[in-house]
């Protein structure tokens, strides 16, 4: 079981954070990316070391963070979420997600709490990927979104036939 991150400082959990967004959800890929030794990254990270100024350029240069944000957390992640790396989640879109995921639910009269709106809409926008949707093509986007709510009607469906599965996590 991991242990829970722990960050000393509010720039060492913007530091994650970053590296989240941009799509590494472990640190030795994104050190290789950034040559830096993961030993220096989780430093960084946890807050027992500063970055040097050169490296933290390398995040606005390389991926697009803002400065402002990374050093401060003023202003938004990224600079231009149009310039930001495949992969990071725009918000528009998952709100776009969540309603259609209400959408299909409300159409099988089954309830989706408000709680597990965001789960949804992060597994319509794992099917939009999986499908090799543009996304920053929003007329594409768009177009997929009944192809993403069939494929949902279809997944509840299937897991309400199914007395194996729990119903309240398909």
């Amino acid at each position: 079981m991991a242990r829970p991150e722990t960050h000393k400082t509010p720039l060492a959990q913007r530091l994650t954070q970053a590296r989240k967004a941009i799509g590494h959800e472990n640190r030795a890929p994104f050190a290789a990316l950034i040559a830096v030794p993961i030993e220096t990254l989780a430093k960084y990270e946890r807050g027992d070391r500063e970055p040097p100024i050169d490296l933290l350029s390398s995040y606005h240069t390389r991926f697009g963070i803002n400065l402002s944000w990374l050093l401060s957390g003023s202003g938004e992640m990224f600079d231009d979420p149009s310039k930001a790396p495949a992969g990071v989640l725009d918000s528009q879109l998952l709100d776009r997600l969540g309603r259609a995921a209400l959408q299909v639910f409300g159409d099988i009269k089954r309830n989706l709490p408000h709680s597990q709106v965001s789960g949804e809409a992060a597994r319509l926008y794992n099917d939009l990927v999986e499908l090799g949707v543009d996304l920053s093509d929003a007329d594409a986007v768009e177009a997929s979104i009944p192809l993403l709510q069939h494929r949902l009607r279809r997944r509840l469906e299937q897991a309400a036939a199914d007395p194996t599965t729990d119903k309240r996590r398909a």
